[in-house]
């Protein structure tokens, strides 16, 4: 048997070798994806990457309710509220408000106190009291991206006053 003989029968074996494995993960990533309910095999997989992402997401906002004893008429969230606080849309003020609410939802009291400890005096000060309620708000990020207002719900978990404790 010739030199070149044994290369072209290495050749075809490793392309036959090829086509069925090819088939066979084709069968097993397809198969799995008709049973519901199942997990993919690794590294055997369908590629449906995002069928199982959620399309909502949630967040955490204040919705200010009456700043130095007046009331606000529109109610803005943190963020908009730029005219009556400077820091409204500071990263720092984002997460700890994100924090307030998980505080908040787990029934944590005493981290709600620590949190609001820092927050009212860093973002809400200097135009006298101000009376919030804490809102989760659930959007669809897709929809979010294109109106930044566009929530499905948002939802008082909690009233607050800056500088009374609670």
């Amino acid at each position: 048997m010739s030199r070149s003989s044994r290369s072209i029968r290495a050749y075809r074996w490793t392309n036959r070798a090829l086509a069925v494995g090819v088939v066979v993960y084709v069968a097993l990533a397809v198969g799995r994806e008709f049973t519901a309910g199942q997990e993919e095999i690794f590294p055997f997989a369908s590629w449906s990457l995002f069928s199982t992402v959620p399309n909502h997401s949630h967040d955490y906002s204040l919705r200010i309710l009456s700043v130095g004893g007046h009331e606000i008429d529109r109610k803005p969230f943190f963020e908009d509220s730029r005219a009556l606080f400077r820091n409204a849309t500071d990263h720092s003020a984002r997460m700890s408000i994100e924090h307030l609410g998980k505080a908040v939802e787990r029934h944590d009291a005493a981290e709600v106190a620590k949190v609001r400890a820092y927050l009212e005096p860093l973002h809400l000060s200097g135009r006298g009291s101000v009376r919030y309620e804490l809102v989760r708000r659930t959007y669809d990020p897709l929809e979010r991206w294109h109106d930044r207002h566009a929530f499905l719900a948002v939802r008082p978990i909690a009233h607050f006053q800056s500088g009374v404790e609670q």
